[in-house]
């Protein structure tokens, strides 16, 4: 009988011992959804168009829209503008903005960088065109209106 008491006590302080943190992937996603809410400012479009991985510079656009950009709760919104919808996902080690506008697709963008100051979108499209291979790069770039606390 002892021994039997004796293993259960032994199991229960083995036990108590275990770690409840989170997993490192879930203190990511975290650091990630905390690190994306909050008030931004859209400063920089980018559009870049390559023909079998040369850089077309007469189709490329760059743009500074400076508009005022906030999100929150799965919500992106800016004034004047549609409010869409967006879900944080992590791929293989890498974070993606997936955002729906009325329940329509408007991309998967990946995220490739994100400070408490600022963040950037990427977004590339690849198909064939009559020039060969076809891949369309648009970048998004953001900065913090608030400092992140």
């Amino acid at each position: 009988m002892k021994r039997i008491l004796h293993y259960f006590l032994c199991l229960s302080l083995l036990t108590s011992f275990t770690s409840c943190d989170m997993e490192e992937e879930e203190l990511s996603e975290l650091v990630t959804t905390n690190f994306v809410e909050g008030h931004w400012t859209l400063t920089d479009l980018i559009y870049e168009e390559f023909y079998n991985g040369q850089l077309d510079t007469s189709n490329g656009e760059h743009e500074t829209p400076n508009a005022p950009v906030t999100m929150a709760n799965g919500k992106l919104m800016s004034p004047g503008e549609t409010t869409a919808d967006y879900v944080l996902t992590k791929v293989d080690g890498k974070n993606y903005i997936s955002i729906t506008e009325n329940g329509k697709d408007k991309g998967t963008y990946e995220i490739t960088k994100l400070t408490t100051e600022e963040m950037e979108w990427v977004l590339k499209e690849m198909e064939e065109s009559s020039r060969g291979p076809y891949k369309a790069v648009h970048t998004y770039k953001f900065k913090r209106k608030e400092p992140l606390l």
